[in-house]
């Protein structure tokens, strides 16, 4: 028995040699599972948040504007004539700049521009086919 050896957590003893490799490869270990818990499942950028939340307000001024009659009350109807055409305009504006968007991320399915676009596109379709 090595003099310097330490007992291994199993049983018998490592030399120098074994426990540098042990340490070398329980380091390898430690990092690569921060490196995995750190990644996401969407890529993110402020651009492609910023195009899906506005894509979901468009979303939901326009399915408010159906559902409820805005002119009843004269605050939400101020609010309303406030607000429809800039929202007119960014709903015809961000389903091109979300697909340019999507287009420089490779058209990848973990991108939120595709869902910023499928968000606008489904608003789209309910406002023109009135389902």
């Amino acid at each position: 028995m090595h003099k310097d050896s330490k007992p291994a957590a199993v049983g018998g003893y490592l030399n120098p040699r074994q426990q540098q490799t042990f340490r070398d490869n329980l380091q390898i270990l430690l990092n690569s599972s921060n490196m995995k818990s750190e990644q996401t499942i969407f890529i993110r950028r402020k651009t492609s948040v910023t195009m899906l939340l506005l894509g979901v307000l468009v979303f939901i001024f326009w399915l408010t504007s159906r559902i409820i009659n805005v002119y009843h009350f004269p605050f939400v109807g101020a609010i309303f004539e406030l607000l429809w055409l800039p929202l007119i305009a960014l709903t015809l504006v961000l389903p091109v700049l979300s697909f340019l968007s999507w287009r420089k991320e490779h058209f990848s399915v973990r991108s939120l521009n595709l869902y910023a676009l499928l968000v606008v596109i489904l608003t789209i379709f309910l406002t023109v086919f009135e389902v």
